[in-house]
């Protein structure tokens, strides 16, 4: 017959071991599913770009004040208006 600890050993690795069997399932499973995106990440990776451009144009140090303006309006009205076409 089995003394009381060893039974609480043999549980407690049996519970360890359907524990470590059941975590690595999920990460199987989560790896084989493939990647959807949403239309909100499309839109963060967007705003990303779009702010990328945006601080190309401010920090060039070649450019004036008054150019830097337009051509940061010139971008936005370009951004604006291929996302209202996107929308439509």
């Amino acid at each position: 017959m089995l003394s009381f600890s060893m039974i609480m050993i043999l549980v407690s690795f049996a519970v360890f071991a359907f524990l470590l069997y059941f975590r690595f399932q999920h990460l199987n499973h989560v790896h084989s599913e493939p990647i959807h995106h949403s239309s909100q990440q499309l839109s963060s990776d967007e705003l990303l770009e779009f702010d990328r451009e945006i601080n190309k144009i401010l920090n060039n140090p070649h450019l004036s004040n008054v150019d830097k303006e337009r051509l940061t309006n010139e971008y936005a009205e370009q951004y604006l208006l291929k996302n209202a076409m996107d929308e439509a």
